[in-house]
């Protein structure tokens, strides 16, 4: 449940991103994910970095060119 400043928990955010408390902690270690918000011994998430982080990890892809078919 967020609070009343829109900030998630670690189990919120694992959540919301399909994987673990503990792959969350690992990335933190790692300076890597979203941006955290510490308070105290705490750790929250807001909607905002959760956004930018999600769009600093879009990647375009090229798609090969269609193949052309061989007459019969």
């Amino acid at each position: 449940m967020t609070n009343d400043l829109g900030l998630r928990s670690e189990a919120e955010q694992a959540e919301r991103l399909g994987v673990t408390t503990r792959t969350l902690r690992r990335w933190r270690r790692a300076g890597y994910g979203p941006a955290v918000v510490r308070v105290g011994r705490f750790i929250y998430y807001s909607p905002e970095a959760e956004r930018a982080w999600l769009a600093s990890r879009e990647q375009s892809v090229e798609l090969p060119p269609p193949r052309r078919r061989r007459a019969a």
